[in-house]
Formats: structure tokens, sequence, C-alpha cells
């Protein structure tokens, strides 16, 4: 067996090392948040590292000893890291932490690095309207879902835009929406329909089509869609309906036909 010993290192040549019966753990240490400053690298702490202080958005950061350097960082809840020059993030976008993030920061040289996000918390939301809306006839319209009966990743909107999902990381996600009619009076012909369709970043991904050629009828109408959908960090999907019918119709309270709502669920 061969020994080599230098400052800081041993080195044991051609000496199997036993690991069955034990653990290597990694170091955990806290680091102090900051927006240019933060040094993932420093003497004395652990390649796992819990920000401190308070969230910020992250553009530079010390540089890394060499390439090839990792680091798993788990930030405060708001914290953004911005991609860019220094940092090549996951989907090319800004990444905006939830509660249990980890970003796996890499050396690639000294001063760039490239991000591996990995969640915690899985998007799964649950949105409905408890009251009626109005849609003008031939216009198509946002869905307003203003109650929220989950939301595990908080992005979805009942405030500012009501009815917005803005995904905080990038994925496949799986979306359902559906939305019942008033019982009204449909006139015959072609071109009267009641349709849903789901819009990625305001530009209709997918919709149900044009069904047509109603038979002159009071009743309600009802529409379903669901895909998948790629959403970078930052992507929003909103629901949208529209219909002809020749004047203004409503989106049914809940009742005995059903509600409006949406699901969206982040796939493995």
């Amino acid at each position: 067996m061969v020994v080599r010993i230098s400052k800081n290192r041993v080195a044991l040549e051609n000496v199997p090392l036993n690991l069955s019966a034990a653990a290597i753990n990694e170091a955990r240490s806290n680091i102090a948040q900051h927006a240019t400053a933060m040094d993932f690298w420093a003497a004395g702490i652990g390649s796992v590292l819990d920000g401190t202080g308070s969230a910020v958005t992250i553009t530079a950061c010390a540089n890394a000893p060499q390439a090839g350097a990792s680091r798993k960082f788990y930030p405060l809840v708001d914290t953004v890291l911005t991609h860019g020059a220094t940092f090549d993030i996951d989907g090319n976008v800004n990444q905006t932490a939830v509660a249990g993030d980890c970003w796996e920061i890499v050396a690639i040289t000294t001063s760039t690095y490239k991000v591996h996000v990995t969640v915690d918390t899985f998007t799964h939301v649950r949105a409905t309207r408890t009251t009626v809306q109005a849609i003008s006839d031939n216009l198509s319209t946002v869905l307003a879902f203003a109650t929220v009966d989950y939301d595990t990743r908080s992005e979805f909107d009942v405030v500012t835009n009501v009815g917005r999902f803005t995904a905080k990381s990038a994925g496949y996600y799986r979306v359902s929406s559906a939305a019942v009619t008033e019982s009204v009076a449909w006139p015959a012909g072609a071109n009267v329909y009641w349709t849903i369709e789901i819009f990625k970043n305001g530009t209709l991904f997918q919709g149900t089509g044009n069904p047509g050629g109603i038979v002159s009828t009071t009743n309600v109408r009802y529409s379903q869609i669901e895909a998948t959908v790629y959403l970078a960090a930052n992507d929003f999907i909103t629901i949208k309906v529209e219909h002809i019918n020749g004047s203004a119709i409503n989106v049914a309270a809940p009742g005995a036909y059903g509600n409006a709502y949406i699901t969206i669920d982040r796939l493995p």
C-alpha cells in the first residue's frame, strides 16, 4: 500500500474503500444571501448551503476555486436567480425559489456556472368560479377563476390577473378546464357554438374547435378541455371561452350542471 500525504490530502493507491457500513455526509452550512457578492466557495463552509437573511435577486457571486466545483444551495422563499452570462439556469429563464427548492450550482469556469433546479413541492392547483360570469357574444374571454381550492406553490393569481397561472419552474404541466353556461335560448345555425380554449402566454395553445350546427333549443352548453403543456419559468396559462349566440350569456354558478374549474398539475 502506498500512502501519499500532502497538505489537506491523503491519497491511497490501489486500496479499495469499503463504504458499505457507513455514509459520507457533506458538511452543511448557512450562507448570507446577497445580490452580487455571495461566496458559495468561501473557506470553512460546507458544500450544502442554506440561505439566510432575506430574499434577494442574485445576479453575480464570488469566483469558484476551479471549474467543476459544485454546491447545493437551498435559497430562501422568493429568492430570484437571474439567468444570463453568469448563471446558465435550466430552462434558460430566471428562477424564483419556493420552500424546499434546491439549486445545484456547478462551475463551468471559475466565473460562469450551470444551475440545475430540483423542486421540493410539485405544482398542484385547482380553482373555480362560485358566481356567474358574463361572456359577451363572439368575444374570446378569460375565465376569471377567483376561488382557489389548493395551490401548492402559490402560482395562481386571484388578485391582479385573476385566473392566470404563472409557472415558477420549467416542466411539463397537465392542464384541465371546463365551463357550463346557464340555460339560455340558442338559435339554430351552423355558426352557433360554445367553446373553451387554453392560452399560453396570451397565444392560443389548444381549443375545442367550433362544434357549430346547434339546433334551436333552450338548454345549457358544456365544454371541457385537457392538454399537456411545456412551460418555462414565468410562462403563464389562462383559460378562455367563446360563443356565438346573438347576445351575452353567463357562465353558470355552481349547481346541478357543475361549475367552471381549472386544474393544473406538474408532471414528474
